[in-house]
Formats: structure tokens, sequence, C-alpha cells
């Protein structure tokens, strides 16, 4: 039995939105109070945060509410809006929604309480390491891999990666040579994947 390490980076948002800034609305009341106001947001997605946004500023106008005007990464689903009183000590998270990456957005801050948080100084994405237990290619039952390859459905690049795989399980480096080096990569990811979800 051969055990094998596979790390699974799993790619978030990096970049942080873009044409930032705050703007007084006056119909929309709130409780923002005669002071000047710092924000920095950040963009999420299924995996992660990225890092905040340049800061921007408003000096309020008391039981006014603030737009908050942002562009979000194409990549974004999502947002995280960060307020403080001092600038560059955004320490309150204030409001948090969904977006549509790439569209520019408008948000409204009535100045809520928040909770206690800052933004990420580097982009928060997640790693996840498994093991898994490969068996020996001499205890596996013979696979017609050149069928496999050939077979129409979405499990053909499983069994095909898997088979590979096993072809050499203590490196997991075995390539046939009448197999390009794309069609090997998109079989390894299939079995890959299963692997770690199947563990």
């Amino acid at each position: 039995m051969t055990t094998t390490q596979i790390k699974n980076n799993r790619v978030g948002v990096t970049a942080a939105p873009t044409a930032v800034s705050a703007t007084d609305n006056a119909v929309i009341a709130g409780s923002l109070a005669a002071i000047s106001y710092f924000w920095k947001i950040t963009a999420t997605g299924p995996f992660g945060e990225s890092i905040a946004s340049a800061e921007f500023t408003l000096l309020a106008t008391v039981n006014h509410s603030a737009n908050i005007l942002f562009t979000p990464p194409a990549a974004a689903t999502g947002y995280r809006l960060y307020r403080g009183t001092v600038t560059a000590t955004e320490n309150v998270l204030v409001m948090t929604g969904g977006c549509t990456g790439g569209v520019a957005a408008t948000v409204v801050d009535i100045g809520s309480a928040g909770v206690a948080a800052t933004p990420p100084a580097s982009s928060a994405l997640t790693t996840v390491t498994k093991a898994v237990t490969i068996p020996a290619k001499s205890n596996l039952p013979a696979v017609d891999l050149a069928h496999l390859i050939g077979t129409a459905g979405g499990n053909q690049f499983l069994y095909a990666g898997l088979a590979e795989w096993l072809s050499d399980a203590a490196s997991a480096t075995s390539v046939p040579i009448n197999t390009s080096a794309a069609l090997r990569g998109a079989k390894m990811a299939a079995a890959a994947g299963f692997l770690l979800q199947e563990t």
C-alpha cells in the first residue's frame, strides 16, 4: 500500500474591489454622526476573502447614511465592508452581502454598530491537505485503458486518471507515451478530485 499526500489549494478571490468611494445619503435615515468615517471593502468568493480596497472617507452628516460605491473583481460573489473613525483603522465589520463580479455596485451604510473585525492583510485562501491511501497496482484488476478513454460519459477521465496514477503508485508520475500532457492533466485532476472527495 502506498500513502500519498494530496494538497488542494482552493483558489479564492485575490483582487480587491476598485473604484471605491462614499457619498452622503440624505434620503435614507441613518445613525452616522457628524464626523469623518473611513471604510475599506473586500471581495468574497466560494473559497476566501480578498485583501482590502484602498481606503475611502466621508465627512458624514448627522442622522444621514452613506452610499458606498465599489466595483468588485470578476471572480467575486460577495463583499465585506469595514468602517472606522480613524484613518487606516477600519476595525468594525458593518455589512456583508452578495454582488456580481465586475459590475459596479452601491450599498448603503446606515451606521449600524457592526461587529469587531479587521480586513485581512493578505488574501485569505483556504488550503486543504488530505492523506489518501492508494493501493498498489498488483492489488487491482487489469484495466482496459484504451476502452475507458474511448467511452463516452463524465467518468471516463476519472477512471483513466486513476488507472494511470495507480500504474506507478509510488511516484504517481507514469505517463504513457501516447497520452498528451493536456489529456493526462484532465484525467489526473479528475482522479485527484475523486480521491479528495472520498477521504
